[in-house]
């Protein structure tokens, strides 16, 4: 009952803290138990650095920098229509679950390489990603026979270079719908 009260008050401040502070202050750290009892309680999705760390273009690896990085301004869609947009951002809804890069891929074929080693980024490869409000994250193939492609394994993160951008990293896991004489011709 007390362990419940407590984490039910941590939630709630949780929410506090994401809507007025900075990244941090949603990004959470603790025991595997701890985080497990936490996200049945709030949504999480994974975050690829450690907490107060950022992916480096340049350097391909994660550091520590200083800096107001929020995910307020990151847009949330709704979960039966994943191009609408809803009036939440991720920090309304979501807390972040620190170093998924650091994680072995459980993949057949991955021969136990972590994520870092295999991830890419969608939106570099000019596809659509979208955030839905239950923690699901869908790319868009818009001239494809199956046009949204629900993604399994993703984390997210800033991107420093000339400039500092959030990006949804994955691996590829999903079937690409290759284009053909049957997918693209029209009436």
């Amino acid at each position: 009952m007390v362990k419940s009260l407590i984490l039910i008050i941590f939630i709630s401040f949780s929410s506090i803290a994401a809507s007025t502070f900075n990244l941090s202050s949603i990004v959470i750290n603790g025991t595997e138990d701890f985080l497990i009892k936490t996200c049945k309680a709030r949504k999480c999705i994974r975050k690829c650095c450690q907490k107060d760390h950022y992916f480096i273009k340049s350097e391909k690896k994660c550091k520590s920098m200083e800096g107001n990085f929020e995910f307020a301004n990151i847009s949330v869609y709704d979960d039966y229509d994943p191009s609408l947009k809803i009036n939440k951002t991720l920090s309304d809804i979501f807390l972040l679950v620190p170093e998924k890069f650091f994680e072995i891929v459980d993949e057949e074929n991955s021969d136990s390489q972590t994520f870092a080693e295999i991830m890419f980024v969608l939106s570099d490869n000019n596809i659509s990603t979208y955030l839905t409000e239950s923690g699901n994250l869908y790319m868009e193939m818009p001239n494809t026979y199956i046009r949204w492609s629900r993604i399994d394994h993703f984390c997210i993160e800033y991107e420093v270079d000339e400039t500092v951008i959030p990006k949804y990293w994955t691996y590829n896991n999903y079937y690409f719908q290759k284009a053909n004489i049957y997918y693209t011709i029209g009436k």
